[in-house]
């Protein structure tokens, strides 16, 4: 059979990023359907980084991993952990040390200590200890980033990737002529994890290439809507959380993008 002609769209170095269980399916997914093919997981020119307080080989509602994704899993290079143990354990300090992460008490309700500390395994569908555990982990994803996406950009990709096609008879790929990476972001938003993070997430990209520790073009997010896991609002406690963490995600988006100019930056940035 011969393969059909690649498209005329130049390709992108790619960073694709995973948040929580949703996340991580998807890109699962992803990299199966290329693995069946190609018996890798993706371009050279593609990278992976599944970020969340859970990353243990399980699907997004707890189930254990097939033959087929297992075969396709994330690499300890490609996981960036948000919690070791309770959220009492793994952050603390911020409770202990109040003054000293008093940015962090600025926004953190105090319900959250009262009665999150006990959350493990995933965020408890709590955007705020979502939220926390990104912050906590600031540095440690702030590096994993920068080192994927300096990954991409190097010349070496590019070549590597011109050599995957000719082995494989696409023909030639056609690269795009910016060295800069495009980023994409994969969550739901009714968990406390995606919709905590994925805003959190899209401006620590921005701040990475505002103050050029990486090259980005563009930005891009899919978001799940809890639809996917719920009919709707009224199947139960689970699913209430999980529309209620959907509207208020949603809802600080749209405040970012209609900002006005003058009030923190311009229209949509």
């Amino acid at each position: 059979m011969t393969p059909a002609p690649a498209g005329n769209n130049p390709i992108c170095p790619t960073l694709f990023i995973g948040l929580r269980g949703t996340g991580k399916e998807v890109l699962l997914r992803m990299r199966r359907r290329f693995y069946e093919r190609f018996r890798t997981t993706g371009l050279p020119c593609t990278r992976f980084l599944w970020i969340g307080p859970d990353i243990r080989d399980l699907g997004a509602r707890g189930e254990s991993l097939d033959e087929a994704f297992a075969a396709v899993s994330f690499t300890d290079n490609e996981r960036v952990a948000l919690l070791n143990g309770t959220v009492g354990e793994s952050v603390g300090d911020i409770f202990v040390n109040r003054e000293r992460w008093s940015y962090i008490h600025d926004w953190l309700y105090e319900e959250v200590e009262r009665y999150g500390t006990g959350i493990k395994d995933g965020a408890g569908g709590v955007r705020a200890v979502g939220r926390l555990t990104f912050f906590w982990n600031y540095q440690d994803l702030k590096t994993a980033i920068s080192r994927e996406l300096t990954r991409l950009t190097q010349i070496e990709v590019r070549n590597q990737t011109r050599d995957f096609y000719r082995q494989h008879g696409l023909g030639e790929a056609v690269l795009d002529n910016n060295a800069q990476a495009l980023v994409i972001i994969v969550s739901s938003v009714a968990g406390g994890t995606g919709a905590g993070t994925y805003l959190d997430t899209a401006f620590l990209l921005k701040q990475l290439a505002h103050e050029n520790v990486a090259q980005i073009s563009q930005i891009f997010s899919y978001l799940l809507l809890p639809n996917v896991y719920h009919a709707n609002s009224n199947a139960g406690q689970l699913a209430k959380r999980s529309f209620a963490n959907a509207y208020a995600a949603l809802e600080e988006l749209d405040h970012y993008l209609l900002r006005m100019p003058g009030k923190g930056g311009k229209d949509g940035d």
